[in-house]
C-alpha cells in the first residue's frame, strides 16, 4: 500500500457515492488513470477545499491500494476551474470529448505526463473558439501517439513502400495509417476495396485528399508546440479532426457520446476526406 501520495490531478469523472461522498475517476499526472473514494467531499470539509468537479485540476492526495479495490482521495485543493468550459456550450462539449477520450482510450494507473501536460493546455484553450479546432486536433493526435496508434502518414501500411504523391489516399484505420487510393490508379471501388466509409471484411476504408494528409503531417511534425503550426483552412481543419475522431472511434470500438455531440451522430470522415 502506498500511503500519502501527493500528484495534480484532473477529474474526469464523478459520481455521488453517498450524502455526504463522492467516486471520482481521475487523470493524475503522475499515476494516470485512478478511481477513489472521496469520503466527506460533499461536505463542509477543509480536505476538499473548492469542490470536485469534472474537467478541473487540483492537487490531491491519494492512498492507492492494491487492484481492485478503490483508492481513497484523502485531499483535494483546487487549482484550476477553466471557467470559460462552462460558459460556453462549444467549449464545455469539447472538454467532455476530451474526458471521456481520456477515460476510454486508457488503463488504470498508466501514467503520461505528457499528456496530462497537454491535456491541461487544452482545457485552458478549449474557450477560444477560433483556437478550438486546432486545439482540438493538437489533442487528438498526441493521444493517438501516447496510446501508441500513431497514423503512419509516410509509407503505405499496405506494402510497406513510400507514398507517391497523389491528390487522394485511402486510410486504412485496421492498418493503423495510409496507403495508396486504387481508384486514383483507375480501380474500380468495388475491385480495390475502397470505399467512402462503407465496412469491408478489412475494417472500412476511407478515402482521404491530399490537403488533408498535408495538414496532418504538419500537425505531427509540430505537435509539441501549437503556435508553430501554420492556420488551417476551417474545411481542411475540419476534416482532419473528424479523420481522427473516426480513427478514435474505430479503436474504441464505439462512439463515445460526446464524439456526437461535437461531431454528430457520424464524425465522417465525408467522402473524399
Amino acid at each position: 500500500m502506498m500511503a500519502g501520495v501527493v500528484d495534480l490531478a484532473v477529474c474526469v469523472r464523478q459520481w455521488d457515492w453517498s450524502e455526504t461522498s463522492q467516486t471520482v475517476s481521475l487523470f493524475c499526472r503522475g499515476h494516470g488513470l485512478i478511481r477513489a473514494v472521496a469520503k466527506g467531499s460533499r461536505r463542509d470539509d477543509r480536505r476538499f477545499s473548492g469542490g470536485i468537479e469534472v474537467g478541473t485540476l487540483g492537487e490531491v492526495v491519494l492512498i492507492i491500494k492494491r487492484a481492485p479495490a478503490m483508492a481513497v482521495l484523502a485531499g483535494w485543493d483546487l487549482r484550476e476551474t477553466f471557467a470559460h468550459n462552462r460558459r460556453d456550450l462549444g467549449a464545455f462539449n469539447a472538454a467532455m470529448y476530451v474526458l471521456e477520450l481520456m477515460q476510454q482510450m486508457f488503463e488504470a494507473a498508466d501514467p503520461h505526463v505528457a499528456l496530462f501536460d497537454r491535456l491541461v493546455g487544452a482545457l485552458g484553450g478549449l474557450g477560444d473558439p477560433r483556437r478550438r479546432p486546432m486545439v482540438l486536433a493538437c489533442f487528438q493526435w498526441s493521444l493517438l501517439e501516447e496510446a501508441g496508434y500513431r497514423p503512419v502518414l509516410d509509407r503505405d501500411v499496405v506494402t510497406g513502400k513510400p507514398l507517391p504523391e497523389a491528390n487522394t489516399y485511402a486510410f486504412r484505420p485496421a492498418r493503423g495509417g495510409l496507403g495508396v487510393d486504387p481508384r486514383a490508379s483507375g480501380a474500380s471501388g468495388a475491385a480495390a476495396g475502397v470505399s467512402d466509409g462503407v465496412r469491408s471484411t478489412g475494417g472500412p476504408i476511407w478515402r482521404v485528399r491530399r490537403e488533408t494528409v498535408e495538414a496532418l503531417r504538419r500537425l505531427a511534425s509540430n505537435k509539441r508546440d501549437e503556435g508553430s503550426i501554420a492556420v488551417e483552412a476551417g474545411a481542411v481543419l475540419d476534416r482532419v479532426n473528424r479523420l481522427l475522431a473516426s480513427y478514435l472511434r474505430e479503436i474504441i470500438g464505439h462512439q463515445p457520446p460526446a464524439m456526437a455531440v461535437v461531431f454528430g451522430s457520424d464524425p465522417g470522415p465525408a467522402s473524399g476526406g
